[in-house]
């Protein structure tokens, strides 16, 4: 039946029915994990800490499937003429990427959901559904700022930005409105493309909005679990405790949360489990690292303004390295690495991410390597 011609009763059946299967497969989730709150016993610990590691090798898994080196960088797509002029030249701001910022970040997004998606390499422009908030969050900045960052990248072509618009059935009335389900936007990936959304992109249905709203997949209660993530951070900081995972960091938790909305929209709240989220105890790695862990968080080190957060990170993509290639005793060599790499921009910190990935697949199918770490600091020294 025609969406456009389905009446009040027609339209609500319809939701009921997808709502219901949705709520049925929760149920089966809660199911498998029935526990809140603190643990009762040992046991109960441990059944809580295997089922934040399988999460964390959920995660690991996402980043496996990325191969960001295979399509432009997102300044390559830009052109550094565009990022110098999207700097802020005056006022609070001045001196910082400005609205640069917001462009590697929804160039991250296009790149994850086309490679998720398995579209084409060549592919000059990604759709990507979104919510404001999200993005405000994890940049931590105002949505009005996003909005006016927007509108900059917009001129230069780089983006269009639209209002995604659903289907609401209002409880009170009974009849079928039209709300804001979000904000889609059009991502160049290719240099000189200048970015359009299509009709059938702002037409297609992203979201069930009733359904997701019935289950609490929204953006604002996602904004506000992020939020107490770094009202958490800061506390345990100020503690002289800090996050010993990647897993755990809640700028990295917003950015996977808005990878999966990016994909699925609405998705998203699987790495917002309060369950798992505020120990930093289990986020420690029970598991042999991967390169990709360590490429996927590159962007999110070089983005990363406070100095005594991305020494953190720095220190942990260090860890994580020299655990990936058996070399723990070289731990600030590979520090030196990054910090190099951040020193240089982001050229630098793509060429090393390039380096990573194509020593990872050596690491996969070369059965005779024995001393991938040397291999890797020969490829960087003739580089």
């Amino acid at each position: 039946m025609d969406e456009e011609k389905r009446s009040p009763p027609d339209w609500l059946a319809h939701e009921c029915e997808e709502l219901a299967e949705m709520v049925e497969q929760l149920e089966v989730e809660r199911a498998a994990q029935p526990f809140e709150g603190l643990p009762g016993s040992l046991e109960e610990a441990q059944r809580r800490l295997h089922a934040t590691q399988s999460a964390r090798i959920h995660i690991q898994t996402i980043a496996a499937t990325l191969t960001p080196t295979e399509r432009p960088t997102a300044d390559e797509v830009a052109g550094a003429e565009l990022l110098e002029a999207l700097r802020p030249k005056r006022g609070k701001g001045a001196g910082t990427e400005g609205a640069a910022r917001l462009w590697r970040l929804l160039h991250l997004l296009a790149i994850y959901k086309a490679e998720r998606s398995g579209h084409s390499r060549s592919a000059v422009q990604e759709a990507v559904h979104t919510a404001n908030e999200l993005l405000a969050v994890k940049l931590r900045v105002n949505p009005k700022t996003v909005g006016l960052w927007a509108d900059q990248l917009q001129q230069a072509g780089k983006i269009e930005a639209r209002s995604h618009h659903g289907e609401h059935l209002n409880p009170d009335t009974g009849e079928i409105e039209t709300r804001v389900t979000g904000t889609l936007y059009a991502v160049a990936l290719q240099p000189g493309h200048t970015a359009r959304l299509t009709y059938h992109q702002l037409h297609h249905r992203h979201r069930r909005l009733d359904a997701d709203r019935a289950v609490g997949r929204t953006a604002h209660r996602y904004v506000k679990r992020i939020k107490a993530l770094y009202a958490a951070e800061k506390n345990m900081s100020e503690s002289g405790t800090s996050y010993e995972g990647a897993a755990g960091d809640p700028e990295q938790i917003a950015v996977r949360v808005l990878q999966a909305w990016a994909v699925t929209p609405g998705g998203g709240a699987e790495f917002l489990d309060t369950r798992s989220s505020f120990d930093p105890d289990i986020f420690r790695e029970e598991k042999k690292p991967s390169l990709q862990t360590v490429i996927y968080d590159l962007p999110l080190i070089a983005d990363e303004q406070n100095p005594d957060r991305r020494r953190a990170l720095v220190h942990h993509a260090a860890g994580s390295m020299a655990a990936a290639l058996d070399d723990e005793h070289s731990r600030a060599y590979y520090a030196g690495l990054i910090w190099q790499a951040i020193k240089d921009g982001w050229k630098g910190l793509q060429a090393l991410a390039a380096q990573l990935a194509r020593l990872e697949i050596d690491c996969r199918e070369w059965t005779g390597l024995r001393r991938p770490a040397a291999l890797l600091a020969a490829r960087l020294r003739a580089a």
